[in-house]
């Protein structure tokens, strides 16, 4: 059962030319957990006649096997083999826990399904898959009867800054089906159609009681949902019968293949019938989420135009050629749709009517939305244009036209969007006596902020002043985001009174013991900015620019602290050892040991408490500046763009235990069935390879592969950087 995310790696569409990867082969952290896991299969080989009756010793020397190949194989690879990498850690930092999970599990599954795993897990390191999708469908496919509680299935798109922010959340264009027969019967289609429906429900009913299977399996029910959509003949499609027809017999088609049985001693490989299904299905249903979205936009010439190449791809035709398309695309159409989805998202109110609504903010930045609106209506008839054209063709995704018509609409939908979030931040809405809400109003405390975005909104209504008026909206806007409490602000209050508290020690550790005076700072920078509000007349307020430049700096210093705080604390539980539990959402690296963890988070701790000392002291020109951060100890940097990036694709904090891992190992080396629209997942499993291995130089102090290490990996991670950055 495979729903498989497929996208080319960020480095095979980045500019990473230097500094170049270290050599195959030569990870010594990687090598050296391979040979500590060899000895214990050669100490469990030897025991073998002294272990009559243990039904779970060939398990564990099976999984110690093939943690073992994993690594190596992964190692001698080089930049391919990340995945691989990735997975052996999994398993090799884990094996005390895998332990007891197989000695309990051995009683419990028969002697052939023993031999199966047996059989799969030792195959020689040359047959493992290189593929990170196919690795993952071998692995899940090994260790299933072993997998305990089905994976989660993790809702939500790119969220935390990326592409769309919080309006880019995927949801199903219609309820995944419990059956797809019924409701292809309730939807009037053919009898083919609904023959491959029950086909694929008892295979994904089938594949649902397996826990390791159940994920891919309601993914596919729910992709087959979405395609079926295309077949009834909804108006928002305008297909002819001629052209449903068409699709039903295409969706048949990839349903036979999901369908289709694989030869029990085969092994996963690329682009396999079952993959090639639930591609197409994948296709179709990425097809019918735009289709929809476009359906459902404004203006309509350039709606039209952009609906009308996509019914194209759905059916499975070029668009410019009408030329049935070629299978082997369908990963870079996958890839256009992702993206084409993700800012038609941007395009179509959640509530369905319009963006903001003038009841839904305070009466003094009403002024602000006809032009702010106008600004946003005339980004999106250039950005449908160009989708009509990216859609189309994969080249337009890089071309710098699309890719400014995509940052300039989510700059002028955010400044629309602006104005309901202050309302949010700073404001409350009273209920009246009937229960009905009231009108919105600001906090008297805010009065000021109020009076400032009025001048700015009647600013934006004028031509000779709209421009500097936009400027200081947007700056005004940032900063009213700081005046309530920050994240983990509470956090840092509570440390700061309290030495008792779990993050006390922590805290005066990143900060030199200055956090009283880091939160002094931030309420003093608050105070401060909202004086200079009061004090501004005109649109253009040097003093006003400076208090939100303090008041910004502050507030980062205080996000620092607490971020470090929490991080040292998290690693504070980790075993040596054992992977770094907790530490690993921090991290971002989805296996680091909890050593390179500690490592990794000790580097640049005494330039984080230089820094938070400068904030606290107000410096914040030295501050700015970044003269404080060592350019070769950035791994604060380094680390949190990697958790970032890889949070998104469904990372989560694992524990040291049997079932996280086998889990993990069934949701994929990260999650594939997770959209990956930007490319990340690939270029973040690099990074996070070699993440331990820079950990292990710096413990050894070599300071040489320390300093390549920490240059490749910073170029990585810049270079992925500013490839989200341009969908920001």
């Amino acid at each position: 059962m495979l729903l498989a995310g497929g996208s080319r790696s960020a480095g095979q569409t980045l500019n990473l030319d230097a500094p170049l990867a270290p050599a195959p082969g030569t990870g010594e952290a990687t090598l050296g957990l391979a040979e500590r896991v060899d000895g214990q299969v050669q100490a469990l080989e030897r025991d073998r006649a002294n272990a009559q009756g243990d039904a779970s010793l060939e398990l564990r020397i099976a999984i110690r096997v093939l943690a073992r190949n994993l690594l190596q194989s992964g190692e001698q690879a080089g930049e391919p083999g990340s995945g691989q990498v990735i997975a052996g850690r999994t398993l090799a930092l884990r094996l005390g826990a895998l332990d007891l999970h197989l000695r309990a599990k051995a009683t419990q599954l028969p002697a052939a399904v023993v031999q199966e795993i047996v059989r799969r897990c030792t195959i020689r390191p040359e047959q493992l898959p290189s593929d990170t999708r196919t690795l993952w469908r071998y692995l899940r496919d090994s260790l299933a009867p072993l997998v305990d509680a089905a994976p989660p299935i993790v809702e939500g798109g790119l969220e935390d800054g990326g592409l769309g922010a919080e309006l880019s959340r995927f949801r199903p264009l219609v309820p995944p089906h419990k059956s797809l027969a019924d409701a292809a019967r309730a939807d009037g289609l053919w009898e083919d159609v609904i023959a491959a429906c029950s086909a694929l429900d008892g295979v994904l009913d089938t594949a649902s009681a397996w826990p390791a299977y159940s994920r891919s399996a309601a993914m596919i029910r729910a992709n087959a949902s979405e395609a079926m959509w295309l077949l009834a003949g909804r108006p928002a499609t305008g297909f002819s019968i001629e052209d449903r027809r068409v699709l039903g017999e295409r969706f048949a088609a990839a349903a036979g293949l999901v369908c289709q049985p694989r030869p029990a001693d085969s092994m996963p490989r690329e682009n396999d019938p079952a993959e090639q299904g639930a591609r197409t299905l994948r296709v179709m249903a990425a097809a019918a989420r735009c289709i929809d979205l476009a359906s459902r936009c404004e203006p309509r010439q350039g709606a039209d135009t952009l609906r009308a190449a996509l019914c194209r791809l759905a059916i499975g035709h070029d668009p410019v050629t009408n030329r049935p398309t070629d299978p082997s695309r369908d990963d870079s159409t996958i890839q256009r749709l992702s993206r084409a989805e993700a800012l038609l998202r941007l395009l179509v109110p959640v509530s369905g009517k319009e963006f903001v609504a003038s009841e839904d903010v305070v009466r003094q930045l009403r002024p602000a939305l006809k032009p702010l609106e106008e600004s946003r209506r005339q980004g999106a008839s250039e950005l449908l244009e160009v989708l009509a054209r990216a859609v189309v063709s994969p080249d337009v995704l890089r071309d710098p036209g699309f890719l400014a018509a995509g940052m300039s609409y989510q700059r002028r939908l955010a400044d629309l969007l602006l104005a309901g979030t202050v309302t949010r931040l700073l404001g409350h809405r009273p209920t009246r006596p009937n229960g009905a809400p009231g009108e919105w109003t600001l906090a008297p405390e805010f009065d000021a902020v109020g009076d400032r975005l009025l001048v700015l909104a009647k600013g934006l209504n004028s031509g000779r002043e709209h421009d500097e008026a936009l400027t200081q909206w947007r700056m005004t806007g940032a900063a009213a985001r700081l005046l309530g409490a920050l994240e983990g602000e509470e956090l840092l209050r509570r440390a700061v009174q309290d030495d008792a508290d779990m993050l006390a020690e922590h805290l005066r550790t990143v900060s030199g013991g200055r956090g009283g005076d880091l939160v002094a700072r931030l309420e003093e920078t608050r105070r401060a900015w909202l004086e200079e509000v009061r004090k501004a007349r005109k649109i253009e307020s040097a003093g006003l620019t400076r208090a939100t430049r303090d008041l910004v700096i502050a507030a980062s210093g205080a996000t620092m602290a607490i971020d470090w705080a929490e991080l040292r604390a998290s690693l504070a539980s980790s075993s040596p050892g054992t992977a770094s539990g907790d530490a690993a959402t921090v991290l971002g690296a989805w296996e680091l040991s909890a050593e390179a963890a500690s490592l990794l988070a000790s580097i640049e701790v005494r330039s984080v408490a230089t820094g938070i000392g400068l904030v606290a002291d107000g410096k914040f020109d030295e501050f700015a500046s970044d003269q404080w951060a060592p350019s070769d100890a950035r791994v604060r940097w380094l680390v949190g763009d990697v958790s970032k990036a890889a949070r998104r694709l469904g990372a989560q904090a694992l524990t040291d235990s049997a079932a996280d891992a086998l889990r993990q190992l069934a949701i994929g080396v990260p999650d594939p069935d997770r959209e990956d629209p930007l490319g990340l997942r690939d270029e973040l499993l690099i990074m996070s390879r070699y993440l331990e291995e820079l950990a292990r130089a710096a413990g050894e102090r070599e300071e040489k592969l320390r300093a390549e290490l920490q240059a490749y990996l910073g170029a990585r991670a810049a270079a992925v950087r500013a490839h989200v950055e341009r969908w920001r």
